[in-house]
């Protein structure tokens, strides 16, 4: 068996070692809980820019400072991101606890193939992204990890309940088998949070997964832009990968086509009860 030589240090030295090292990751890093040159901001992470209903757009910064700092300047990078091409970034400073701009600014200062757009030049999923730095009283700059997400999108209001109507298969070892099939009526549930056009579905298979298997209702993410339907892909509780297909049909009714990498299927239609 190999033997290996272990150096040894004094206690007292490693001591003297973790406590420098923790003081430096407290002044420099430990914003919220401790350091007396700390700050640091937790941004909103997403905000929506309505297509005709958007005047202005207000980021909550929420900038936080230990006791005796001073945030002297606050910096904004803003870039626009288009299906036509992105614009370059730009950095501007910003006064208090909220980055504010009219929609006119939004556009103004990040312009795309060398021209200045308006809402009207936009299409459903183009974005702003912002991202962060604070100058404090010491010169020091930090840099905030968090971004905020700015996304073009349409007014939605698809919440509410929806009967559901299913059929689809469970997979078991070796294939789907006589008597996988299944057909069956639920009831879902889409739920607004507190971004526009973004939701909580409580069950995206049309209740397979707690009706068939016998597991837990499959929750997810549901996005409306502008009439454009998606479920965000996503893990599911036994730990197969989820994936959708959403059809707008136009009538108020939805289409979901799903499936997981177990080989579990089907297709939901939702309609408005």
């Amino acid at each position: 068996m190999k033997k290996y030589k272990i150096l040894s240090l004094p206690l007292s030295i490693i001591l003297i070692f973790m406590v420098f090292t923790q003081c430096e990751d407290i002044e420099q890093f430990d914003i919220k809980n401790g350091g007396s040159l700390g700050a640091n901001m937790y941004p909103e992470s997403d905000v929506a820019y309505l297509f005709q209903v958007t005047e202005s757009v207000t980021v909550n910064l929420n900038t936080f400072a230990n006791e005796g700092v001073t945030i002297s300047a606050v910096n904004v990078t803003k870039q626009l991101f288009t299906s036509n091409g992105d614009s370059e970034a730009v950095t501007q400073d910003v006064a208090g606890d909220q980055f504010t701009q009219t929609s006119e600014q939004m556009f103004a200062d990040v312009p795309v193939n060398g021209n200045v757009l308006t809402e009207d030049d936009l299409t459903a999923g183009d974005y702003w992204v912002l991202s962060y730095a604070m100058t404090l009283s010491d010169g020091r700059v930090m840099n905030i990890g968090s971004t905020t997400n700015i996304a073009f999108s349409c007014p939605s209001d698809i919440a509410g309940t929806y009967d559901a109507s299913s059929t689809g298969a469970g997979n078991y070892p070796g294939g789907t088998y006589p008597g996988g099939f299944w057909d069956g009526v639920g009831v879902v549930t889409i739920s607004a949070t507190d971004v526009e056009g973004v939701y909580d579905i409580d069950e995206i298979s049309g209740e397979f997964y707690n009706l068939f298997w016998g597991g837990e209702k499959e929750a997810g993410t549901f996005r409306d832009v502008c009439g454009n339907y998606s479920i965000d892909t996503k893990t599911d509780q036994w730990g197969d990968t989820l994936t959708t297909t959403v059809t707008n049909n136009g009538d108020g009714t939805i289409t979901i086509v799903w499936e997981n990498t177990y080989g579990d299927y089907g297709t939901t239609v939702l309609t408005p009860q």
